[in-house]
């Protein structure tokens, strides 16, 4: 459906489908000025990510569901680019709290992506030094979800980390029931459905864009602090990124970006076998 669902848990289709394209504006924002610090055309990284973001088959999908997925994935996104373009900012705290919150409140995961936007915060608090209001609220932002869970776990079950304990158990029979190594795999075959082939391509990407331009890695860090703890969540048998994959499309999408400006470079190189190889 578009507008409406049975379950009050699930998300219209109709914003998935509005978020997703706030997903686009975000990454051909990124792409752009990434290739515009590589010396490239801003333009062509912007369109070459476009074209790679609207043909990413698992995030297509995950657009005609009623998943929460796209919520954080554009809120991840979002904090991405605020470190890749505004991290000298003054505003910077109060817009990672706002980020943060949001995604906290919309998965787990977001919940991850809260910390480390609350870790940034921390760490520009001790450079400043001194009471800084935005530095407070940044921090209360970020944290005023997972506390509201954790009071309202402790009064309707008596213990505030329940829902660790009942993620245990739901996957006490799959990932809980496999050894470390099996578990990592179940990763490694979640990034496979999740994100495929534009994992490895972006990577390679990435690293080339990173080697001209190490601002770039800036934009990576919420990505990388992501993938760090989804694979602790497994590793503790807590999560199962094999049997869901979705939550991994949002590495897929972090890459796009990087890959787009150094695509954006090949097409403007000189010789038929960059581009060949751009075009492949």
């Amino acid at each position: 459906p578009l507008t409406g669902n049975e379950s009050n848990l699930l998300v219209p289709v109709a914003v998935n489908n509005l978020l997703f394209a706030g997903s686009l504006w975000v990454t051909c924002l990124a792409a752009g000025r990434l290739a515009g610090r590589l010396g490239f055309e801003p333009l062509l990284g912007a369109t070459v990510a476009a074209v790679l973001a609207v043909s990413f088959g698992p995030d297509i999908w995950l657009g005609y569901s009623a998943l929460a997925e796209p919520i954080y994935i554009l809120l991840t996104l979002l904090s991405s680019y605020l470190f890749l373009e505004r991290l000298r900012s003054l505003s910077l705290p109060v817009e990672l709290g706002l980020v943060g919150m949001l995604a906290a409140a919309a998965h787990y995961l977001g919940w991850f992506l809260a910390a480390f936007c609350a870790g940034f915060v921390l760490v520009r608090w001790w450079l400043e030094g001194g009471f800084k209001g935005r530095l407070l609220v940044g921090l209360v932002l970020c944290g005023l979800f997972p506390a509201l869970w954790l009071v309202e776990n402790w009064r309707h079950w008596g213990e505030p980390l329940h829902f660790l304990r009942l993620a245990a158990a739901y996957q006490a029979p799959y990932a809980g029931s496999l050894d470390p190594a099996g578990r990592l795999l179940l990763l490694a075959n979640g990034l496979a459905a999740g994100v495929g082939i534009l994992g490895l391509v972006g990577l390679v990407g990435a690293a080339a864009v990173a080697v001209r331009c190490p601002e770039a890695v800036r934009y990576l860090l919420p990505g990388c602090w992501l993938m760090a703890t989804l694979l602790l969540t497994t590793a503790l048998g807590l999560s199962n990124p094999g049997q869901e994959p979705r939550y991994l499309v949002i590495f897929g999408w972090v890459l796009i970006p990087l890959l787009g400006a150094w695509i954006s470079g090949l097409l403007m190189g000189r010789g038929i076998g960059r581009r060949t190889l751009a075009l492949i």
